[in-house]
């Protein structure tokens, strides 16, 4: 179905995602790979004041179908605020990331971040 030029989904799937500052997480709504035929996502940081959210993008699939997370730090990459919402036209074959940033004087471990991904 046509929605002014972009497609409408006939399906959608919904999770949250536990980031921390140590290490990247798949932001999917579901175990740690996308929705298969995923055609747009929408991300809310659900973080308290001082709490961002950093994303990188992985854009090459492992020949077993899987994704090789980011190793780098977060100095090259977009980083949303708290309570922020990012919406984006992304196929399954790119895998999303996010990462803790704590802001100066922000404490906590973690941000709780909710995915939903469309096809």
């Amino acid at each position: 179905m046509s929605n002014y030029g972009n497609q409408s989904s006939s399906f959608a799937r919904q999770g949250s995602v536990s980031c921390v500052a140590t290490v990247w997480r798949p932001l999917v709504s579901s175990g740690s790979l996308p929705l298969t035929g995923r055609s747009w996502i929408k991300i809310f940081v659900k973080g308290r004041l001082g709490h961002s959210l950093a994303l990188e993008y992985v854009n090459v699939k492992n020949a077993d179908g899987t994704f090789t997370a980011p190793t780098g730090d977060t100095r090259l990459t977009t980083i949303y605020p708290g309570m922020s919402y990012i919406i984006e036209p992304l196929a399954d074959t790119v895998n999303v990331y996010g990462r803790l940033v704590l802001k100066v004087g922000a404490t906590g471990a973690s941000v709780r971040v909710i995915v939903s991904e469309f096809r």
